[in-house]
C-alpha cells in the first residue's frame, strides 16, 4: 500500500501561521491547537490536512503530567503503549503510515509532547512499509 503525502496547508492567517511551529519530529509539524482559528474538530481539521491527537482521539495521550508522572515520563509512557499497540497489531502500519507526512494538533506545542513520539513512529512506518513494497 503506497502513503501519499499530503501537501502541507498554507495557513490562512497571521494566527494560523503562528500555529505552525515547525517543531520538527520525524519530518512532521506540530501544532498547538489553541492557535488554529475556525473548527478545530478532528473531521474539520482532517479536511485542512491536519490530524488533531489530543485525548479526544485515538491517537491521545492516556497518560496525564501530574496525575502519572513528569512530562517526560508521561511521554516515554505514550511511546510504550504506542509500541506494544504497533507490536500487537491493534495499529496496523498503513493507519500509522497514513499520518507520516501531516502536521499533527495537540494543546502541547511548543512544550514537548506525545505528538514527537507519535510523528516519529509514523515516519518510521512509512519507510518500513516503503521498504517492503521495494522487495521482490
Amino acid at each position: 500500500m503506497s502513503t501519499t503525502a499530503r501537501p502541507s496547508p498554507r495557513p490562512r492567517s497571521r494566527s494560523e501561521a503562528h500555529a505552525l511551529f515547525h517543531l520538527q519530529a520525524g519530518g512532521a509539524k506540530i501544532l498547538n491547537l489553541r492557535h488554529i482559528p475556525g473548527d478545530t474538530s478532528a473531521a474539520a481539521l482532517l479536511e485542512r490536512g491536519i490530524v488533531r491527537v489530543d485525548r479526544r482521539t485515538a491517537w491521545g495521550n492516556p497518560h496525564v503530567v501530574g496525575r502519572d508522572g513528569s512530562r517526560q515520563r508521561v511521554i516515554e509512557l505514550y511511546r510504550q503503549d504506542l509500541w506494544r499497540r504497533i507490536r500487537s497489531g491493534d495499529l496496523p502500519l498503513e493507519k500509522l503510515a497514513a499520518i507520516a507526512h501531516m502536521p499533527l494538533a495537540c494543546h502541547c506545542a511548543p512544550s514537548r509532547c506525545h505528538a514527537e513520539v507519535l510523528a516519529r513512529a509514523a515516519a518510521w512506518a512509512a519507510k518500513r512499509l516503503e521498504k517492503s513494497s521495494e522487495t521482490p
